[in-house]
């Protein structure tokens, strides 16, 4: 009796144990189908994403016909293109793209670039022409305050009402142009500050401004 009775038992879970094998591989390819939905669509992104980085990056409509430097006297163009894309390829992402492509270029102004580099440039402004694909950069230079001189090397610098040296140049004559005569042979550098003390300046403007205001004529 012992052995018809389990057999009973078997037939009456058959049903049941195959039922809850069905509900297991049901589940499983459930599991399953997310995970390719998933993969798949990671792809596909992945493949927009590099897609769209190379129209980006090689449309005719981005790359830069001319660039054009305008208001410099003092310094060459070349010197002042070569200076901002310096500057620009401080953010490393930059160099894919190169100076030839629009977005290559950061818009606005440049105040006081490294004088060290562009001394007679006292500023820079860059601006973007997307539908003649042009960059166009508009120069401010220094102003000639006066000439500083130094007899024991015999060399004349132009600076700037701040102080600033931004070139060698010859010596002058009268009473149109400051001229400062300093005995000794100090070194100065054209892209740094004609006297190491800002408020020594200031008093040579003062005193100058002082002897102008009486109507005197200053020849040095």
């Amino acid at each position: 009796l012992e052995p018809a009775h389990q057999a009973l038992r078997r037939v009456a879970m058959a049903p049941l144990v195959r039922s809850q094998r069905r509900g297991t591989l049901v589940g499983s390819s459930r599991t399953r189908r997310p995970i390719w939905l998933w993969g798949g669509s990671i792809l596909l992104l992945g493949g927009s994403i590099l897609g769209f980085s190379y129209i980006l990056l090689n449309a005719e409509l981005l790359r830069v016909r001319a660039i054009e430097v305008s208001g410099n006297r003092l310094t060459r163009s070349e010197e002042i293109i070569g200076m901002l894309t310096t500057r620009m390829l401080a953010a490393p992402w930059r160099s894919i793209l190169g100076p030839r492509h629009m977005l290559f270029w950061s818009m606005g102004d440049f105040p006081e670039p490294t004088a060290a580099f562009l001394p007679a440039v006292s500023a820079l402004r860059v601006a973007a022409d997307l539908g003649e694909r042009r960059v166009a950069v508009d120069v401010r230079e220094r102003e000639l305050f006066g000439i500083w001189c130094t007899r024991g090397v015999a060399r004349c610098y132009g600076f700037d009402e701040g102080g600033v040296v931004f070139a060698s140049v010859p010596d002058a004559y009268g009473a149109l142009i400051v001229k400062v005569e300093e005995d000794g042979s100090r070194p100065i550098t054209v892209g740094g500050s004609i006297l190491p003390r800002g408020e020594w300046l200031a008093n040579i403007r003062a005193t100058i401004g002082a002897v102008r205001a009486a109507g005197v004529p200053v020849a040095n």
